[in-house]
């Protein structure tokens, strides 16, 4: 006995054939109820499933591949569509992280939205156009280098205003984490086809309905991020700070049984960011930034730039966790010897 006779035996009408759903409506709840567990049957979850397993197997679904080898090696080749969280500490390069994946991104076809509440229109095209000349940032925002700016604008200004990428930073009273859901649903209509990423850097300043905490809103940003991810299939990239007694451990001031960054197992640093443990949890991926540790028992100044910057895989839903090595310096991240696919640091 098919879903149809099912249905009929109940007095329902058939399914559609080619939407799926019942043509009229049922008469009471009961029917209603028959009729939406039937949508839920295992064949048709199954069916779509390994269809989509198929097609990532021969190539028409592929993820947002990163700019480092190491880390689509160690992701199972890139952002796969999902909820991925990225945290640090503040200074040690969250915000360039993020930024050097969207011109990767980009510069690959893909389209992005990046939800910039930190950083001004003006920072983010600094940034952007800084990664692409290979120059400093800072310089080109503070228009303190007037040849380099007008030489990269020449060589470079086309390029970035062809790339499929849409820019959103907060208005005076906040981005609400209600518009995320309908934003990724407008990128997807413009972009119907292909990886999407979503960057919303960060998740500390969303803003959210009158009565709510910070931890009910990034809660509720956190898990209309999955919900769009998942309706949408796109990679959707949070950025977490950190909780501040946890600062000490992510910038290599402190160590944990005397393990530092880059040492031990990542997954220790799960549940560090600011009020955001439980989506953490929740989420697909979680990679960590870390500073290295430097000797200063009591704090200091940080090393100086170029300084090493470890990024643990600190969950992995399907792969495991893992330390990856990296020089910052101070704009862009960069593997050691082109990018090992594994790398464990021994302890000290």
């Amino acid at each position: 006995m098919d879903d149809n006779d099912l249905l009929q035996a109940q007095g329902m009408d058939a399914l559609d054939p080619e939407a799926g759903l019942v043509v009229s409506s049922p008469q009471d709840k009961g029917q209603d109820a028959v009729a939406t567990l039937l949508q839920s049957k295992v064949d048709r979850c199954y069916n779509e499933s390994v269809g989509r397993m198929f097609d990532r197997a021969e190539g028409r679904e592929v993820p947002v591949a990163l700019p480092w080898q190491s880390v689509n090696a160690a992701l199972g080749g890139g952002l796969w569509a999902g909820l991925h969280i990225l945290v640090a500490a503040s200074g040690v390069g969250k915000s360039q992280w993020s930024l050097q994946a969207t011109e990767s991104a980009c510069v690959a076809g893909i389209p992005v939205l990046y939800i910039g509440l930190e950083l001004d229109k003006m920072g983010l095209m600094a940034r952007l156009l800084g990664l692409r000349a290979n120059a400093r940032w800072s310089d080109l925002y503070l228009g303190s280098d007037q040849m380099g700016l007008g030489r990269a604008h020449r060589e470079h200004g086309g390029v970035i205003s062809s790339w499929p990428l849409y820019i959103e930073v907060s208005p005076p009273m906040g981005w609400h984490y209600e518009e995320l859901h309908s934003k990724i649903q407008a990128l997807r209509t413009l972009h119907p086809e292909g990886p999407c990423l979503i960057v919303l850097d960060y998740l500390q300043l969303v803003a959210g309905n009158k009565y709510e905490d910070l931890r009910e809103r990034i809660r509720q940003a956190s898990y209309a991020a999955r919900a769009a991810a998942r309706d949408h299939h796109a990679s959707v990239i949070l950025i977490s700070s950190v909780a501040r007694e946890h600062y000490p451990y992510l910038t290599g001031q402190k160590r944990v049984n005397d393990l530092g960054p880059g040492e031990g197992n990542p997954a220790r640093f799960l549940g560090v960011g600011k009020e955001s443990g439980e989506i953490e949890y929740a989420a697909d991926s979680v990679l960590v930034l870390c500073q290295d540790r430097f000797d200063d028992d009591n704090g200091g100044d940080p090393p100086a730039l170029p300084r090493t910057v470890y990024l643990g895989v600190a969950k992995h839903r399907a792969g495991t966790t893992r330390w990856l090595p990296f020089q910052f310096d101070g704009s862009r991240f960069s593997e050691p010897n082109g990018g090992p696919t594994d790398y464990v640091r021994p302890n000290r």
